[in-house]
């Protein structure tokens, strides 16, 4: 009887311990889709939004880690090692939470820390300095959360596309920087940068297409005291880290991406989204939609396009999710200043 008795009592507890840590995670967040919410500029803090099919979750760093905040001004965020990378600019750290549950990890400082990228196992996040005259692309050693090395660039070190062994990083730039059109290219091998490819005024964005080319966006120079001074944008393509082809486009054009094929290019002019064919770049961009948008991404499963809007950079912003025919499927309420989606499906 004895015995039965602790075999009973070993059976409940372990069916209520099997309950319990099967409630312990509710949800499993390393798929989805991610938008990074900037916050308030130097007041308030970051949030990101979570949505997978019909749910949607408004803030779900602070539902899952209650007591903490993000920081000031979220910028970006990336997938590696199972975990969630997101720069915080404003706060000068990259938060680390586990990709299961969301759950915070740990921070690495950095300083105005920018945009991410993969690139052979690697991880690299770009940053500013803090007088803003030089930026800087960093590896991450994602087992210890530390920087293991940071390289020096002239000028403000922004997004980045890896292709083989090299990592190409847009220099955010003003008229009179050293590198005020051009795109550094960095060896990841080496670790060290290896030279510059020259293109046109303040690039902004890259792409890669189907044929393994690179597609540079650049915004031109903005003249706020004299908009007839304002430089022209540009895009570019680049064969063998070497300028194939080069095209005139209105200043300010910014935030470049590419369909899943990788035949069409997308970036936003204006109040416009912009199209163009990688086959017939010389024809005429097209506006396929309107309105006035702080950054667009493309669905990497059914083509959908996902497009931010601030609206007054002070309340909760939108996003418009469109089909790949440009027909509207819903509008999200996102928290304040949307800026940045990321995808992991």
């Amino acid at each position: 009887m004895f015995n039965r008795f602790i075999l009973l009592s070993l059976f409940i507890a372990t069916l209520f311990s099997c309950t319990k840590d099967d409630n312990s995670i509710q949800k499993d967040y390393s798929r989805g889709t991610f938008i990074v919410n900037e916050g308030l500029f130097n007041s308030g803090t970051g949030t990101i939004t979570y949505l997978n099919d019909d749910e949607q979750i408004d803030d779900i760093f602070e539902l899952q880690n209650p007591g903490l905040v993000l920081g000031n001004i979220a910028q970006s965020m990336i997938f590696h090692d199972n975990k969630y990378f997101i720069a915080v600019n404003n706060s000068a750290k990259i938060v680390v939470v586990n990709a299961v549950d969301f759950k915070y990890i740990g921070e690495i400082p950095v300083n105005l820390p920018r945009y991410f990228v993969n690139s052979n196992g690697k991880l690299y996040v770009t940053s500013w300095s803090s007088d803003f005259t030089s930026g800087f692309i960093n590896l991450i050693d994602t087992k210890t959360l530390t920087i293991s090395k940071s390289t020096a660039i002239q000028g403000l070190a922004e997004k980045m596309l890896s292709k083989d062994n090299n990592v190409y990083i847009t220099v955010t730039a003003s008229e009179w920087d050293p590198l005020n059109h051009h795109v550094v290219v960095y060896d990841t091998q080496k670790e060290v940068l290896t030279g510059t490819i020259e293109a046109g005024d303040n690039t902004n964005d890259l792409a890669l297409d189907k044929n393994g080319d690179i597609w540079l966006l650049c915004s031109g120079f903005t003249n706020y005291t004299d908009p007839g001074l304002s430089t022209d944008g540009s895009i570019h393509k680049i064969v063998n880290n070497k300028v194939a082809f080069s095209k005139k486009l209105p200043n300010g054009c910014q935030k470049l991406v590419v369909n899943n094929n990788k035949s069409e290019l997308y970036y936003l002019n204006g109040s416009s989204v912009i199209e163009l064919n990688i086959t017939k770049p010389d024809e005429d961009s097209k506006a396929v939609y309107s309105g006035l948008f702080y950054n667009l991404a493309i669905h990497p499963v059914n083509d959908n396009f996902y497009l931010l809007n601030a609206k007054d950079f002070q309340q909760k912003g939108e996003l418009t999710i469109l089909n790949k025919d440009f027909k509207q499927v819903k509008n999200v309420t996102t928290g304040i200043i949307p800026a940045f989606v990321y995808f992991n499906n």
